[in-house]
């Protein structure tokens, strides 16, 4: 990876072997720079406890939005079950594609053949004699190999193993699962016999693991299949569901900023699982996936932090159904106001039915979607239930985004309802993600968008300028912030990329617009 050196400016590949996060052209410029550099320098400290293991705790006073860690993976590769991807670049692959001349595996051509990414792999894969994956676009479980195989491989860096060895992988947990079978199948197998991998199989299924409780998905560029990566430090983070820090991923570098102000000695922590999710569904993929049960303060408050969020309604008296003990998948339900009870069973059956619902709508199905919060304005749904709140969000960037229902083609109601919808939506996501949280960033510069269409046409039938001047400002101020948290996300990212741009453009156009209602003002 290259990047610009923290003193001179000139193209760099050296970092501070310290925090990881400056990069240097050489010695000199690092000297140099120290002075200035060594007062923010090991942010992140790594530290120990009987019934913990290591967690990373704040160095120092830490700033909200302040870079912690950049960190390459000790590996990265397919997702279990990806698309058939090129093992150089980890492109997707037209039915056409090229394979590689030695080991047959399909490749976009002989770049990515000879890359550095398949060279350790490839004289393992072509001990295989048999058939090899076609490309495609249908998901390829002969890729669940490609990432064990590639962290067996080090092995053979001595330094890089150590770190792998250090990892959790919850292996005894794992056996008699569905999970611990597939991968007998489609890795331990494969690796062993069809390509003489020289490793028993506890080793592998211990990689396997390693892989599913501490790797992190790797967002795909635009053209790429979906992978993972291990990251050695980010995964000394233990889980919060409502965490301390944001995760970013630049192609596949992890970015971890402080999402908040921080003081010296708090643990640091990362979200795991989507803060989107309800509780009873965090649980699940917490504990399938990473073997544990989060006790965190989101977790075991059966209100969720005051949103019932997780709730419904009673259909008794309609006070609101709230789990006995959220951590517990079997605990049952009982209502806060006539004390009435139901079963988890129920309880995962109302929500399985309802998301199967919503998912079978389309995101810019408009009349769909608001014929959903029609039929479930009453019981058992309430206004932040969260299939509910799915829907707002849907809607949110629905209006004014979709044919049919651009910002001059929406009805007063409509424009309405998304700022309703907004400003809702972004009270919940500083709740579950205070501080930076790229989804806050996208929902205020879609309310500033509602905010200004409303006050052009209150001011196009009549209202004075000066209600339109302090609407101007008002969104403004909200793009200003939206501009803030999406700044910091890479530019390779959507978020990073294109939407700050947008936002930037949005900005500029408040600005210049609020600027000519002063002029004619002042006359």
């Amino acid at each position: 990876m290259s990047a610009q050196c923290a003193r001179c400016g000139a193209p760099a590949e050296q970092r501070c072997a310290g925090c990881s996060v400056p990069f240097y052209c050489g010695r000199q410029c690092q000297r140099a720079d120290w002075k200035q550099h060594r007062p923010l320098c090991q942010p992140l400290t790594v530290r120990q406890a009987a019934g913990v293991g290591r967690y990373t705790v704040a160095g120092r006073a830490l700033a909200a939005g302040q870079l912690l860690l950049r960190e390459l993976p000790l590996a990265a590769g397919p997702q279990l079950e990806a698309e058939p991807q090129c093992l150089g670049c980890g492109g997707l692959l037209a039915a056409s594609a090229a394979s590689c001349a030695r080991c047959r595996w399909p490749v976009c051509g002989d770049r990515c053949a000879d890359s550095a990414a398949h060279a350790a792999e490839c004289p393992v894969l072509a001990r295989d004699t048999g058939d090899r994956p076609a490309a495609g676009t249908e998901p390829c479980a002969r890729y669940d190999c490609i990432l064990p195989l590639r962290v067996l491989l080090l092995r053979d860096q001595p330094r890089l193993w150590q770190k792998v060895e250090q990892l959790e992988s919850h292996l005894e947990q794992r056996r008699d699962t569905a999970i611990f079978r597939d991968n007998q199948r489609h890795v331990v197998d494969y690796l062993r016999g069809r390509c003489g991998v020289q490793a028993d199989e506890q080793l592998l299924h211990r990689i396997c693991g390693v892989l599913d409780v501490n790797a992190f998905s790797v967002r795909p560029r635009p053209g790429a299949g979906r992978r993972r990566g291990l990251f050695a430090r980010a995964s000394l983070l233990n889980h919060a569901c409502v965490s301390n820090t944001q995760l970013s991923l630049d192609g596949d570098t992890m970015l971890v900023r402080a999402a908040v102000p921080i003081a010296a000695g708090d643990e640091l922590t990362a979200s795991y699982v989507s803060a989107m999710e309800p509780t009873a569904r965090r649980q699940n993929f917490l504990w399938h996936g990473k073997y544990f049960r989060c006790q965190c303060r989101r977790c075991v408050d059966p209100t969720e932090l005051g949103t019932h969020y997780g709730s419904h309604r009673c259909s008794e008296c309609g006070g609101m159904m709230e789990s006995q003990q959220p951590t517990d998948a079997d605990a049952p339900w009982r209502c806060s106001g006539c004390r009435r009870t139901e079963p988890a069973d129920q309880v995962r059956q109302l929500n399985a039915r309802l998301l199967a619902e919503r998912q079978a709508i389309p995101e810019t199905a408009v009349p769909a979607l608001e014929a959903f919060l029609a039929r479930h304005a009453a019981s058992p749904l309430h206004d932040t239930n969260y299939h509910v709140l799915a829907v707002k969000q849907a809607l949110a960037q629905a209006y004014g985004n979709v044919s049919g229902f651009q910002l001059d083609e929406l009805s007063e109601g409509r424009l309405v309802a998304k700022e309703a919808f907004c400003r809702q939506l972004i009270g919940l996501a500083q709740t579950f993600e205070p501080g930076l949280c790229r989804l806050r960033g996208l929902l205020l510069l879609q309310l500033h968008h509602a905010q200004v269409t409303r006050a052009q046409r209150r001011h196009a039938a009549g209202a004075p300028p000066r209600q339109l001047l302090a609407a101007l400002e008002a969104a403004g101020q909200h793009v200003e912030e939206a501009v803030s948290v999406l700044g910091h996300e890479p530019a390779s990212t959507p978020e990073g990329g294109a939407m700050l741009q947008l936002a930037r453009d949005t900005l500029q156009g408040c600005y210049e617009l609020a600027e000519l209602v002063r002029t004619s003002l002042a006359r």
